[in-house]
This record gives structure tokens, C-alpha cells and sequence, in this order.
């Protein structure tokens, strides 16, 4: 595996090998794509394309593709920056900055998911942590939501990292 990130942990250019592959990859599997989000960035330059105008072609009418990287070009070869368009049927939303634009939505969707993770760690006015609880330790292995190495949100317990945060483990000892 190619390494595309530098010593500072920003993205370095891709190849032109690379980019070939992924636009091979995207122009494969456009023809069943509801919606692609594009977000390819490297720091201080224009975005790569990695959805050619031949992907979009093969793109089922309807389909969506959100271009976040609009505002340095686009990832996709047909973005029109600073604007929503339609071509072969499918529609490129190219809104510069558009993080920026959902900002308050996403810090109030942030604290809703927040406010509804502690409460439900409360009961009767008391702090109470349940090793059962998969949100808190993580989905057991016979759970399609098991992720092998990784707990939930509780790292440590006792002063001890808890026994299914096995990658941080590693990392920390």
C-alpha cells in the first residue's frame, strides 16, 4: 500500500497510478451509486479527480454526487464550483464550503447524540456504568457491530484501560 500522507500527517499527492485505479474503481461501481460524497483533499492544492465525467455517464438518473472539496476544484471532473448541476441525469452539488453552511446543524445534531449518550447514563440521579452496555464496552463478538481491538467509549475503568480497547493497549504500553 502507497503511503499518501507526509511527516505531518497532511494527505501528499497521489500518483497518477493510483488516481487511475480509483477512477477505475469509481467508473465500476457508478452504474449502482444512489450518491457519492467526494472527499479527496491535499493541503494547498487543487483537489484530485477521482470521479471522472465517463463515472458520472454511467450513473443511474437521479443519482447524487456531493463534491466537498468544490471550493479547491472538486474531486469530480464535472463540478461547476459554487453551484448545483445537473448532467447525464445525475446531480453534482458543487456548494463551496459547504461544511461551513451546516455548522449550527451539525454542532445541534452533536449535542442531541451527546445530551441522549448521558443521560442515558444516569439513573435515579447517579453516575452508573454498566459493563454490559455496548455503547460503553463495545459490541460483543457475535454482533455484526463487533469491531475486533475496539471497545466502545469507555477506555479506562479502575485506572486500568479496559480490556477490549486491545489496540490502544499496544499503543500505550
Amino acid at each position: 500500500m502507497d503511503d499518501f500522507e507526509d511527516e505531518s500527517g497532511y494527505a501528499k499527492p497521489l500518483t497518477p497510478e493510483f488516481i487511475q485505479k480509483v477512477n477505475d474503481t469509481v467508473c465500476e461501481v457508478a452504474k449502482d451509486a444512489d450518491v457519492i460524497v467526494t472527499t479527496a483533499r491535499i493541503f494547498g492544492r487543487p483537489a484530485p479527480i477521482t470521479v471522472p465525467k465517463d463515472a458520472v455517464a454511467l450513473f443511474k438518473d437521479g443519482a447524487v454526487i456531493v463534491d466537498m472539496n468544490a471550493d479547491v476544484g472538486g474531486n469530480c471532473e464535472l463540478t461547476q464550483p459554487g453551484e448545483v448541476v445537473v448532467e447525464h441525469g445525475v446531480t453534482i452539488v458543487g456548494i463551496e464550503n459547504l461544511p461551513g453552511t451546516i455548522a449550527s446543524t451539525a454542532s445541534m445534531l452533536y449535542s442531541n447524540n451527546l445530551t441522549n449518550f448521558v443521560s442515558s447514563l444516569i439513573q435515579d440521579g447517579e453516575l452508573v456504568l454498566s459493563m454490559d452496555d455496548d455503547v460503553l464496552v463495545g459490541a460483543p463478538e457475535s454482533s455484526d457491530f463487533h469491531v475486533p481491538g475496539m471497545g466502545g467509549v469507555l477506555v479506562c475503568s479502575d485506572g486500568q484501560i479496559h480490556e477490549k480497547q486491545s489496540r490502544l493497549a499496544e499503543v500505550v504500553n
